[in-house]
């Protein structure tokens, strides 16, 4: 039988984020042992990106190492370019 720990932490990024550095402070802090990213490199009405791009979610998975990165949200194919 294996064991759950209460002590796991989940940081979900606040809906659509880019990678900037209160991301990166957060991270620091909470430590979480798993993170949930928006990841299409959507960008809405040609001003720039409002979700993350590919290079930032690698810059998410090298700021936490130990922990474990989902991304998600890969299916705005409207306005993704991932």
């Amino acid at each position: 039988m294996s064991e759950f720990s209460l002590s796991y932490f989940l940081f979900l990024s606040p809906g659509d984020t880019i990678w900037y550095a209160g991301v990166n402070k957060t991270i620091e802090r909470v430590r979480p042992n798993v993170i949930v990213t928006h990841s299409c490199g959507a960008i809405w009405q040609q001003k720039g990106y409002i979700v993350m791009v590919a290079a930032q979610t690698v810059a998410v998975c090298q700021a936490a190492p130990e922990s474990v990165v989902v991304a998600m949200h890969m299916n705005a194919v409207d306005h993704a370019t991932i």
